[in-house]
């Protein structure tokens, strides 16, 4: 499939953007952060450990790590920054592919869930997005992804090139095929998951409050 969409190049994102170290330390921040998103998906959407997994955007690693904790074997990622991508696999070893989404090549392999957490938002053509990841989709697969509503916080941030109401990201879904699309409000509570993960915490609410991240969640079947 090909495209003509321009080539941003995210390499060094992570540590230019939001001022991440790459360390066991912060690995381990992110992973609490992350215990409380899959806590809240798996009530919608459980995970079975027979699962082969894709995670679109895999930034540190933390979401594959908690899994990989919680028994996941068949696990594999894609990551653009390059710095990001090789941390991913000093720490997980796990594949890692560095290539724009609509080019990675996984030999025809397909999978029973795709997670892609705050990146839809990110690409420079989501329909075409969408699509390619409906093709990687086993019959019957899952695409869980989050993408923040259009609040004037999420609006500023100049790598955010899509910030659309639910409706629009549903029209999108349907158009590449998906079905049984439902979008839930997600916010996360700030700070208390530095203390513990059992203190990450997501919560049913959409708010536009400074500090609190507030997303939507979208499970689709294709």
């Amino acid at each position: 499939m090909q495209s003509n969409t321009k080539k941003i190049n995210y390499d060094g994102y992570f540590k230019n953007n939001q001022g991440r170290e790459f360390s066991l330390k912060e690995l381990s921040k992110q992973e609490n952060y992350m215990y409380g998103q899959f806590k809240f998906i798996s009530k919608f959407c459980p995970f079975n450990k027979n699962d082969r997994i894709l995670e679109i955007g895999a930034g540190l690693g933390s979401f594959i790590s908690l899994l990989k904790k919680e028994g996941y074997t068949g696990l594999f990622a894609t990551e653009m920054d390059l710095e990001a991508a090789d941390f991913i696999i000093k720490t997980q070893n796990i594949k890692v592919i560095t290539t724009p989404l609509e080019e990675f090549p996984f030999n025809g392999m397909k999978f029973n869930k795709i997670v892609a957490l705050e990146v839809l938002e990110h690409l420079t053509n989501p329909s075409l997005g969408l699509s390619v990841l409906f093709d990687l989709l086993e019959p019957n697969g899952v695409l869980i992804v989050t993408t923040p509503p259009p609040y004037h916080k999420n609006l500023l941030d100049s790598t955010h090139l899509y910030v659309l109401p639910a409706k629009c990201w549903e029209r999108l879904f349907e158009y590449a095929g998906y079905l049984n699309i439902r979008i839930i409000p997600l916010s996360l509570i700030p700070f208390l998951y530095r203390i513990s993960k059992y203190l990450s915490l997501g919560l049913r609410i959409s708010t536009g409050i400074p500090g609190i991240v507030s997303t939507n969640l979208i499970i689709a079947q294709k």
